[in-house]
């Protein structure tokens, strides 16, 4: 695909609003998700879907320079750099590399320069563009819980910055403290401001204001040696303005927090279930610092595992944001396989979750099969790593004609939605992968196929056979925790999947049974349920078949 005109990335609300101006004007569109994709066709303005541009081999491709490139960046980086914010800029640059590196693979794939809406200064080229994107990232709800006043002394609270499927984990919070207080993030007129309000929830009392500054000067040398000299000028510029504004950004929310403290006490605890930017990595860094307890119960499958390439990204993304911190005093993972890279001063909390077990049930028709998926929007998507938004689709479509065409099997089919899939009043999309509306036509009871977007997910789980998924989600744990064997399904054969798990091969060789299979829409996936079905049906996962995947026991 050769093509001469140039191309804008059409990836959120701004940019779909404007995209009937941009083919006005001449230009070509790229759908960087699959709802936006399917907006601009139901508007009648042709594009080209992200995922056609980075077929499977330039998504290895972009993998491996991701892995290269952060790897040769963390040479450059001055030894004198604290432990925790080399951490957070290894870990924000590997996020960064992926989006750079797939740009570039799509617009060599087009033959043709990409741009994208920069919120201040309109069209610009997307790699130029994308790291003014990720700076001004919202901060997150910073949750406070207090408790009773005691005489002389500030009453005990705790900071909560997960995110509300994070929380679900439970919040060990303790009788005492019942009060919350909410932060609003508020955008003043200046882009070197960030105000951050905290309001006490139903309670008399002044307001709290987190200041960030965010044109700090960095007081010490980022890089021992200039990015210059060891990359090509473009990527340099990248790496470069990508390490310094995380480094302004990671040091004035550490000095916010710090002040923070200073005014209103040291809270008792900080919980965290993933360094969502180098804002909460600065929160994180400043909190540990002062001797409050630091923890993080991640919730999301990032597992270090598979090929080297795939293992050494996926060990950077795991340490930095997803299982652990240099800022983090005890680590919560989900896994196991999670807790590999624990550092020397963390405690690892294994909680058990496993539901007690059962005995066995005779085999129920039909078959319950939930389908959760889990995915990125393509323009966010670690390619060669997880599947994409379109990938997800193309996966939904083939297994529900796999399932309509066989007798007592049934589909529920839940779409994830997040706080982003409803930008404003009228529901115009931001940032949206895939919408419960995108699937409304695959949805056929008469053929075993339905729509679970808005039921209970513990109680579908609960009552699921099996759980088909993939991606960093929390869903394959929850599903393991409930005993309930798990499909990883894929477009392609290239992708690792998330867990270490048996093809379709592996089954047809062995007579007994697995916790995880894997398999792509090119796999019989007829032959595959009817496996599974046969050797899970009635018969709950043992804690033996669980153990290394899950905590079965505290000490496992």
């Amino acid at each position: 695909m050769k093509l001469s005109r140039t191309f804008v990335l059409i990836h959120n609300r701004t940019a779909l609003g404007a995209a009937r101006r941009c083919v006005a004007r001449g230009y070509g569109l790229i759908a960087g998700s699959f709802h936006i994709h399917r907006q601009l066709s139901q508007r009648d303005l042709p594009a080209i879907a992200g995922a056609d541009l980075i077929p499977d081999e330039a998504a290895g491709q972009v993998l491996e320079l991701v892995a290269e490139t952060v790897d040769r960046v963390e040479a450059l980086l001055s030894p004198e750099l604290p432990d925790d914010l080399r951490a957070t800029l290894l870990g924000v640059l590997c996020k960064g590399l992926f989006e750079y590196f797939g740009l570039l693979a799509a617009s060599g794939e087009l033959g043709a320069e990409i741009l994208r809406f920069d919120w201040r200064r309109g069209l610009v080229s997307a790699r130029s563009a994308l790291r003014r994107q990720l700076r001004y990232a919202r901060l997150p709800a910073l949750p406070v819980r207090f408790g009773p006043r005691r005489a002389g002394a500030v009453a005990p609270y705790e900071l909560d910055f997960r995110t509300p499927s994070g929380a679900k984990l439970g919040n060990d919070c303790g009788p005492s403290r019942k009060v919350r207080l909410r932060l609003a993030s508020v955008r003043t007129p200046s882009d070197l401001l960030e105000n951050a309000r905290l309001r006490r929830g139903g309670v008399a009392g002044p307001d709290y204001t987190i200041c960030v500054h965010r044109n700090q000067r960095i007081p010490f040398t980022v890089f021992a040696t200039a990015p210059e000299t060891a990359l090509d000028p473009d990527l340099a510029e990248f790496v470069r303005t990508t390490t310094e504004e995380a480094t302004r950004d990671f040091l004035s929310h550490r000095d916010a927090m710090a002040r923070f403290v200073a005014d209103f006490g040291r809270p008792e605890r900080a919980r965290f279930n993933f360094i969502k930017h180098e804002g909460m990595a600065g929160f994180a860094s400043a909190l540990s610092d002062l001797g409050v307890e630091t923890t993080m119960l991640s919730h999301g499958c990032m597992v270090p595992h598979g090929p080297d390439v795939r293992r050494r990204v996926a060990e950077r993304l795991s340490s930095a944001i997803y299982n652990s911190h240099p800022s983090i005093k005890v680590i919560a993972p989900r896994s196991p396989l999670q807790a590999a890279g624990k550092l020397p001063w963390q405690v690892v909390d294994s909680v058990v979750r496993l539901v007690p077990p059962a005995a066995e049930a005779p085999a129920s028709l039909p078959f319950r099969v939930l389908f959760a998926p889990n995915y990125l929007p393509w323009h966010e998507c670690f390619h060669g790593m997880a599947i994409s938004d379109f990938d997800t689709y193309h996966c939904i479509e083939a297994l529900a004609g796999v399932i309509a065409g066989l007798d007592d099997f049934r589909m529920d089919l839940r779409i994830r939605t997040t706080p982003l899939d409803v930008a404003n009043a009228k529901r115009v999309p931001e940032l949206i992968a895939i919408k419960p509306e995108d699937v409304a036509h695959l949805i056929a009871p008469e053929k075993g196929i339905y729509d679970a977007t808005y039921g209970s997910h513990a109680t579908l789980i609960a009552e699921a056979d099996l759980v088909v998924t993939e991606g960093v989600t929390a869903v394959i744990f929850e599903a393991l925790e409930a005993r309930k064997p798990v499909l990883l399904l894929q477009r392609s054969r290239e992708l690792t999947p998330s867990l270490p798990s048996w093809t379709l091969v592996d089954l047809a060789n062995h007579i007994d049974r697995n916790a995880v299979y894997s398999a792509s829409i090119a796999d019989d996936l007829a032959a595959v349920l009817q496996m599974i079905r046969t050797r899970h049906n009635g018969r709950p996962l043992r804690n033996e078949e669980l153990s290394g995947l899950i905590w079965t026991d505290p000490a496992s």
